[in-house]
């Protein structure tokens, strides 16, 4: 692709796009109902998907989605043992290497310790162990068929002679979509209808545990 064509595009992206995302670039602001304090290492991931979603990066932006969701619950239990602690105190290195023992754990192990620590609800659990099967399980792992599944496994098709297209001549079949480029088209429409719901899903969530881990070490934000 021509250069100033891509500079083209990612431009016209911007426009067209940046206006309904651009709430959630709050997290660079403080303080906002949005922002993050003691998950703000997250912030860097989270402006990755921003920018996929603005470019239209749909498959990729559930892919980060993916990545956030297993980071944020990690990073919400390392963060609830430490927070508080001084950097040079032992007790914080024992922390942490306490915390850190849930780093090759699966994500729904990790999920039932956040509800165990009393940092999600009931609901927001269920809610992130719906995005771990249907989000991360089937996007990261591109299982094709799960994620089509809502997709016709037949479409019609039709074929003639371009140099006399007569509509008699007009041939039509059935295609089978699991045909690679009809899968591809299947797995994008999917993507982009999904993408952004995703991470609608999960961001107030991360923001909720974000203030519940503040609330319960009574961390006072500076002003």
């Amino acid at each position: 692709m021509d250069k100033d064509i891509y500079k083209a595009l990612i431009a016209e992206r911007i426009e067209k796009n940046y206006s309904t995302y651009e709430k959630y670039f709050e997290f660079d602001k403080s303080p906002t109902e949005l922002n993050l304090l003691l998950l703000n290492s997250l912030t860097n991931v989270i402006f990755q998907n921003l920018h996929n979603l603005i470019l239209e990066n749909y498959v990729s932006s559930i892919l980060v989605t993916s990545h956030l969701l297993e980071k944020f619950c990690k990073l919400a239990i390392v963060q609830s043992q430490i927070v508080g602690l001084n950097l040079l105190d032992k007790k914080f290195n024992d922390a942490i290497e306490n915390a850190y023992d849930f780093d090759d754990k699966n994500l729904g192990d990790t999920i039932n310790k956040l509800k165990s620590l009393k940092l999600i609800s009931h609901e927001e659990k269920l809610i992130l162990i719906e995005l771990k099967n249907k989000m991360r399980n089937i996007f990261f792992h591109s299982n094709t068929l799960k994620i089509t599944e809502e997709y016709p496994n037949k479409v019609q098709g039709f074929h003639f002679n371009i140099k006399n297209p007569v509509i008699s001549e007009t041939q039509y079949l059935d295609l089978n979509t699991k045909t690679s480029f009809l899968k591809n088209e299947q797995i994008e429409l999917e993507a982009k209808k999904k993408a952004f719901t995703f991470f609608k899903q999960l961001y107030p969530i991360i923001v909720n545990v974000d203030r519940n881990l503040q609330k319960q070490h009574k961390f006072k934000t500076s002003s």
